[in-house]
């Protein structure tokens, strides 16, 4: 079950804080292959919690040891997962729920073009709303003319 989807912007956006995760669980991950048991358990187990980090973003780790890290989108109204592994310096990649690592295909930039984040409405850009439906009329209106979809951009 997705609990988030990410746009491109947003993936990119975070990409520095999940990959310092990614590399944290990567080290941990290759260090409990060469200790005893005991500290083992403690390694995995920090290990985890970064895991837990990574899940409470969102994304989900798909390989510990290659870093790989998958973002749920959608792309052309269908699902897809964004993907990034250890090493790359951006998201570039994408492939299908059932395709996986082995189905990436390079992003397509103009496909995530006019993607807008989430936003929370604060009084000032309540305010904001309030005068485009005064001055443009109707919300297909304002809709319609990309008016509101640039105050958006220009608000976050």
């Amino acid at each position: 079950m997705v609990r988030r989807l990410f746009t491109l912007h947003r993936v990119r956006k975070i990409l520095p804080h999940v990959s310092k995760l990614t590399h944290q669980i990567a080290d941990l991950s290759e260090k409990a292959t060469k200790v005893d048991e005991a500290e083992r358990k403690t390694l995995l187990g920090r290990a985890a919690e970064l895991v837990r980090k990574l899940d409470n973003i969102g994304c989900e780790l798909k390989s510990p040891e290659l870093g790989l890290v998958d973002f749920p989108a959608l792309r052309g109204g269908r699902p897809i997962y964004l993907c990034w592994r250890l090493g790359e310096e951006t998201v570039s990649f994408w492939h299908s729920p059932s395709n996986g690592f082995a189905g990436r295909k390079a992003l397509d930039e103009s496909d995530f073009l006019g993607e807008l984040e989430p936003i929370s409405l604060n009084d000032g850009l309540v305010s904001i709303l309030v005068r485009l439906f005064e001055r443009y009329g109707k919300e297909d209106q304002i809709i319609a003319s990309n008016v509101s979809a640039r105050v958006l951009r220009a608000s976050q």
